[in-house]
């Protein structure tokens, strides 16, 4: 558990430093001031559209599963899932916090986040996918992955088919 705390204070140092180093603090208030407020709104609108999408399959997931929870208190906590961890989509504190909401036991969540971190890479690589039949060169390394998207659901699957 120590070195997951670890692993993400460096990693959320790194970022930072990245971040510091590559745009200016002082003029961030400005850019985001000159943008366009109708795109922005849209952009907006999209993003948090999406999460409430995101929310909602999380939702039928720990449904499955047999963990009752309200859509609002599912959208509660992933909302702040995504807010809180310095990894992409906010897999890493999702489960804890369900778990936090409902009583569950860690392990129960698991596959529900396991679940729904699988079929957004699966949607990342189709989309990259899609976007490969423009830009060639990333052909080969989305195939690759996407072929291992695929082996590790068959073996997924095929563990869940012996049990």
């Amino acid at each position: 558990m120590y070195f997951r705390i670890v692993f993400s204070i460096i990693l959320l140092g790194v970022l930072i430093f990245i971040i510091n180093h590559a745009i200016n603090i002082k003029d961030l208030p400005q850019t985001i001031l000159s943008f366009p407020k109708d795109q922005l709104i849209v952009l907006i609108t999209l993003s948090v559209s999406i999460s409430i999408l995101k929310a909602w399959r999380f939702l039928i997931l720990l449904r499955n599963s047999n963990i009752e929870l309200t859509f609002m208190k599912n959208l509660k906590a992933f909302m702040a899932s995504q807010a809180i961890s310095p990894l992409p989509g906010g897999e890493s504190m999702r489960g804890i916090l369900i778990h936090k909401e409902t009583g569950t036991h860690l392990y129960k969540t698991t596959g529900p986040v396991i679940t729904q971190a699988y079929l957004e890479m699966l949607s990342g690589a189709i989309f990259a996918l899609i976007g490969s039949l423009v830009f060639s060169s990333l052909r080969a390394p989305v195939l690759i992955f996407l072929t291992l998207l695929i082996i590790l659901g068959i073996i997924l699957n095929s563990q869940i088919a012996l049990k």
